[in-house]
């Protein structure tokens, strides 16, 4: 009997961007990067939907390194504007917790939201609740 394998979402997805070999991947990092880098950067026992580094998969890390930076920039703000409004320390303090509360309840959405799909989504249904 012949044995068949199976077909899963990579194999899709590998048709659609050969070249996962670092010897004849066509992409910049594999030209210019020695081979031990680009396999720690670019593990070749992971999927390429895993990879975070990858140009198709960069949204992530650039989502969290912008919410990063936004809520870094604007830490002066929320110390500096208290002040010339003549806050209590109570109120400053209060301010500031108010600005981190979201932060604290981040893993409990994500569990949320992966265990209680809305509208069959997982995902995009919690991102318009949120915005």
């Amino acid at each position: 009997a012949r044995i068949r394998r199976r077909s899963g979402p990579d194999d899709a997805y590998r048709s659609i961007y050969p070249g996962d070999d670092y010897a004849t991947s066509p992409s910049l990092p594999a030209r210019v990067l020695p081979r031990r880098v680009y396999h720690y950067l670019y593990p070749p026992s992971a999927p390429r939907q895993v990879q975070l580094l990858r140009l198709e998969n960069l949204a992530v890390p650039a989502c969290y390194l912008l919410v990063g930076l936004l809520q870094g920039l604007s830490g002066p703000f929320t110390n500096v504007y208290p002040l010339d409004l003549n806050a209590s320390e109570a109120q400053q303090t209060t301010i500031s917790s108010l600005k981190s509360l979201p932060s604290t309840f981040k893993l409990a959405f994500g569990f949320l939201s992966d265990n209680l799909p809305l509208c069959g989504y997982r995902r995009k249904s919690y991102m318009l609740v949120g915005w």
